[in-house]
């Protein structure tokens, strides 16, 4: 038989999300209900995704409580940026020979794509091509939810929800912002290199003032490069007058870290909330 396909599931399979699910949803009980519930009170609860979670628990106010449970689940996500061990190589390969790759999760889509994006998993499953060409800027947002829809089974509808679900689900994380700032205000340059499609950072740029500390910016969709093509990191040094060798490059993928330090850019993963 040749391999065409596989499909992972998400929490507990790809990576130990399962503890940030638990202490996000404890966290936010705690709020509304005045009292910590025991992990496998949370755990027994498990079936539904997490709007359906909140929804049985509290019918009244289950919309600003998954506010709130996205919001601790992101912070508490910035300790598990790392798959298991053994799968980064075992989903590149797959990836190498063709294979296409899913997941099926019980997860809601904006937590799903929180996940996504913390563990650097959005460039090896299925849609890849269309997200890539969506942080790319040569797919528009309407063409992608028709081929999605296409490719999926699913309504139009129900993908263009998600999809507007997905654009305003970025949030802050704290201890990054503080460190721009404070960078800021010792006088370092500061660039923004970021892959980002129009509808996510259209939000992002209006929602958030941290803007104001970079004194430029590369994003995907606005100059038709993505990382981690050395092409992209080629433009941001040449762009602003760069030095490879004086260039401190942070993200929080391994990927896009190795690719810049090919280039001879200083390469540290990640900045904590801690």
């Amino acid at each position: 038989m040749q391999l065409r396909g596989m499909i992972f599931d998400f929490d507990g399979t790809l990576g130990d999300t399962v503890p940030i699910c638990i202490q996000a949803f404890q966290r936010t009980f705690h709020h509304y209900l005045g009292h910590l519930l025991p992990a496998q009170d949370i755990v027994a609860m498990f079936g539904p995704s997490e709007e359906g979670m909140l929804q049985r628990q509290l019918p009244q106010t289950w919309p600003q409580a998954l506010d709130m449970y996205l919001e601790k689940y992101a912070r508490t996500h910035a300790t598990c940026r790392e798959l298991f061990p053994g799968l980064l190589p075992l989903l590149t390969t797959l990836q190498g020979l063709g294979v296409r790759l899913g997941i099926v999760t019980g997860k809601g889509p904006r937590s799903a794509s929180i996940s996504a994006h913390m563990l650097g998993l959005d460039v090896f499953f299925i849609g890849r091509v269309d997200w890539l060409a969506l942080d790319r800027g040569t797919l528009s947002q309407q063409d992608a939810i028709v081929r999605a829809a296409r490719r999926t089974g699913l309504s139009a509808t129900a993908i263009g929800q998600f999809f507007e679900q997905m654009s305003t689900a970025w949030m802050p994380i704290a201890g990054t912002v503080d460190l721009l700032h404070c960078l800021h205000v010792k006088g370092y340059p500061l660039f923004c290199l970021s892959n980002m499609h129009v509808a996510s950072l259209a939000y992002l740029e209006q929602a958030y003032a941290f803007w104001a500390v970079f004194t430029g910016m590369v994003i995907s969709c606005r100059v038709q490069l993505i990382k981690p093509e050395p092409a992209n990191y080629a433009h941001v040094l040449a762009q602003y007058g760069l030095e490879a060798s004086h260039t401190v490059f942070i993200d929080d993928t391994a990927v896009n870290l190795a690719a810049a330090a090919q280039l001879g850019i200083h390469s540290d993963q990640g900045v904590h909330d801690n």
